[in-house]
């Protein structure tokens, strides 16, 4: 292994969401590990409250300058000789680096560029494929985004690791008691279905609350739950809160209440057009929540026949399988145990010891 694991940590400026989560909990467990590991930040980085305290000791802040510049500066010079620099979110410098590792999650912002603001798309689009040539090796979280990066960049399936996403340990179906208080808190009624995610075009809501709406006079007690916040790196949404009965908008929740509104719902819906992995339906599943997802990109290699898959394109097939989960107690039933059994093979330990096992290639394929 390197002399020093210094982390990226720039990803600490954003609440957590799926990539961010990711790169939470490997961050947290490397540093409890006996291993010689940093997170390196800019001084003038306003670290999300959402991640609690981290150790100063583990925490390495030099230069004031903005993030994106700061990477490119900055970062480079704070590495010594024999360290191995990973970044878990972004880019992370584009030259300079030769022990590095990066993890891309997907490339959506080069296959879909439509889904995200102009300036996002086009930064991105141009930089991320210098990043994933110039760095040492690539670790992605599923087979699907490494397909990806091989078929559409043409980078070696050697210079490829795996990592599977996993769901917190937070994510259990046993009642807690703060469960009602939870959802009292953000107004939830007694019926409802759950969608987690980031209002952003691919997670596909509008084709979700359309098929909501076609079936809500079979289903006139149970309301839709939209659980996520927007982000200007994305583009237009075309969601308009005002436009929709019984659809409930909540915004960003914190991990920590995101159990307990799991366990409330009656299901949830994740048809999502294109994920790298797809961490919310695992979330769900570990809660003993039955699920409805894609039958496309990552999302079968997530859940398995742990969930019911459908066509995330066709507004008939996702409002007949919420009727399903709604009304079907037998389908309910299956899905349940069979989510928690597939949640189980997950772990952010096994992703941390991926991360390690492709830090220690780097290490003995980059010689000093």
């Amino acid at each position: 292994m390197p002399n020093r694991i210094i982390i990226n940590g720039c990803f600490l400026q954003h609440n957590p969401t799926g990539v961010q989560r990711y790169a939470w909990e490997v961050t947290k467990r490397l540093l409890q590990l006996q291993v010689d590991a940093y997170i390196v930040t800019p001084e003038n980085l306003q670290i999300s409250q959402y991640y609690g305290r981290i150790p100063q000791a583990s925490l390495l802040k030099w230069g004031t300058m903005p993030v994106r510049l700061w990477e490119q500066i900055v970062l480079p010079r704070m590495l010594e000789k024999g360290d191995v620099l990973w970044t878990p979110a972004g880019l992370g410098p584009l030259y300079g680096v030769r022990r590095h590792l990066l993890t891309i999650h997907d490339i959506s912002v080069i296959e879909h560029p439509e889904w995200f603001s102009k300036n996002y798309a086009r930064f991105y689009k141009f930089l991320q494929p210098i990043a994933i040539r110039d760095a040492a090796r690539i670790i992605t979280v599923s087979q699907y985004s490494s397909s990806r990066l091989q078929q559409c960049l043409n980078v070696p399936a050697s210079k490829i690791d795996i990592s599977l996403n996993a769901a917190d340990e937070i994510f259990t179906s046993e009642p807690s008691s703060k469960d009602s208080d939870v959802i009292l808190k953000y107004k939830l009624p007694e019926k409802y279905l759950l969608a987690v995610g980031s209002l952003e075009p691919r997670k596909n809501l509008v084709r979700l609350i359309e098929a909501y709406q076609s079936i809500r006079t079979e289903i006139p007690d149970v309301t839709l739950v939209l659980v996520g916040e927007a982000r200007s790196i994305y583009g237009d949404s075309n969601l308009n809160p005002n436009l929709y009965a019984n659809v409930i908008f909540t915004g960003y929740v914190p991990s920590e209440h995101l159990p307990d509104l799991y366990r409330g719902a009656l299901a949830f819906a994740y048809p999502s057009i294109y994920e790298g992995f797809g961490i919310p339906p695992l979330e769900a599943m570990a809660c003993g929540l039955p699920v409805l997802t894609s039958n496309s990109t990552s999302l079968p290699e997530v859940v398995g026949d742990a969930a019911l898959l459908v066509n995330p394109e066709n507004v008939k097939e996702i409002a007949n399988g919420l009727l399903r989960l709604v009304c079907d107690d037998d389908l309910r039933e299956d899905l349940q145990q069979k989510g928690l059994e597939r949640a189980q093979m997950f772990s952010w330990k096994n992703t941390t010891q991926a991360v390690l096992n492709a830090l220690g290639k780097v290490c003995n394929e980059i010689l000093p």
